[in-house]
């Protein structure tokens, strides 16, 4: 079974803060929303489950170092695959490119720094595996349709 994951800091953060409003006789109304931070798969529903094992060793490693800033080329190479194989095999079964797994990875775990922490956008940008500030906001842009700073904003009212 799968569930939402939520953004335990922010919540601990918010409540602080309400608290210390209620502290000094503030505004005691909590009308304030944080967005979950994604849905977390189990093995159940997990889509990995059912495919082949070569892929499947691709994802993890995808999810282990997109991060790094994983290459297609040393992705390739840690999962002994051919870049036309390994490309064939990802349009084939997950109906998307290497490259933009290894992206949409690396903006999830942009999502929740951006939800989680205080950390500045550049700093961001280089923990999620981003070269540069401008590539975390045009990929960024491109996946949600909005900027990071605008996600923060809207995530964390």
């Amino acid at each position: 079974l799968s569930s939402v994951e939520i953004p335990a800091e922010a919540i601990g953060r918010e409540a602080v803060e309400i608290l210390m409003d209620q502290m000094k006789g503030g505004d005691t109304r909590f009308d304030r929303t944080l967005q979950p931070l994604g849905v977390i798969a189990r093995s159940s529903t997990d889509y990995r489950s059912h495919i082949d094992p070569s892929l499947r060793r691709a994802l993890q490693m995808i999810e282990a170092h997109a991060h790094e800033g994983l290459s297609v080329d040393v992705l390739c190479r840690q999962v002994g695959q051919s870049r036309r194989t390994l490309e064939r095999a990802f349009q084939h079964q997950l109906r998307s490119s290497i490259h933009q797994t290894i992206q949409k990875v690396q903006v999830g775990r942009a999502k929740r720094l951006l939800i989680e922490s205080e950390l500045q956008i550049g700093e961001i940008a280089e923990r999620a595996g981003f070269s540069s500030l401008r590539q975390l906001n045009r990929v960024f842009q491109k996946f949600t349709s909005e900027s990071p700073s605008l996600f923060r904003a809207r995530a964390n009212p």
